[in-house]
């Protein structure tokens, strides 16, 4: 980031103009950005940072640790980190904040054997451009999820296949089958499995 002249011209201003009268020597400043991450916690545990310094610059590598709290489980990492790796590394790019899920672990054992068929409702929504759905299966099926448009036109086909039993996520990115983004309004996503059909609503907010 350009700081500033000094030496035989001052000021902030870039570009500038420079009347030369003579030798002149003119020196430009220039400072590294500073970047700010920020950890952020749902339910019940704690972000570490290594390093942990108020600011970072561009480029300074990262890891965060999540730790859940007794009788927590670590979920999953979301903002400007995705997955469920930990610990995970960030590379400093810009302002970055980043938000660890726990969910207690009794939780976590029952959705290891879903009990039944589930559709739940996409993370985010609205949403622009990605959001996450999830879904359980009781036993092994052939799953289709399939996204509509508001004139029940099929636009895109997110899984198509056999699927052992469990809890499932999958993320879309709000384009059709041929990888060309949609646009923004409301949509409908369909779950198909072993029998099981049901159907949720979401938006694109563009």
């Amino acid at each position: 980031m350009f700081d500033g002249w000094s030496a035989g011209f001052t000021g902030t201003k870039n570009p500038e103009a420079l009347v030369i009268i003579g030798d002149t020597t003119i020196t430009a400043t220039f400072t590294q950005e500073q970047y700010t991450l920020l950890a952020k916690i749902n339910y019940n545990g704690s972000v570490t940072k290594t390093p942990d310094q108020p600011e970072y610059v561009y480029g300074d590598t990262v890891i965060v640790t999540a730790i859940p709290d007794t009788g927590w489980v670590f979920d999953g990492w979301s903002g400007g980190l995705t997955g469920t790796e930990n610990p995970d590394t960030l590379v400093m790019v810009n302002d970055t904040t980043i938000t660890a899920t726990f969910r207690d672990i009794t939780t976590a054992i029952e959705e290891i054997l879903p009990s039944k068929f589930t559709l739940f409702q996409n993370v985010p929504n609205p949403f622009n451009p990605t959001t996450t759905i999830r879904f359980d299966l009781a036993r092994p099926a052939h799953v289709k999820l399939f996204v509509y448009n508001i004139k029940g036109e099929r636009v895109a086909t997110i899984i198509d296949k056999d699927m052992p039993e469990g809890r499932k996520e999958v993320t879309w990115t709000a384009t059709n089958d041929k990888g060309s983004a949609v646009a923004s309004g409301i949509y409908f996503y369909r779950l198909v499995a072993g029998g099981f059909v049901q159907t949720k609503k979401m938006v694109i907010v563009r």
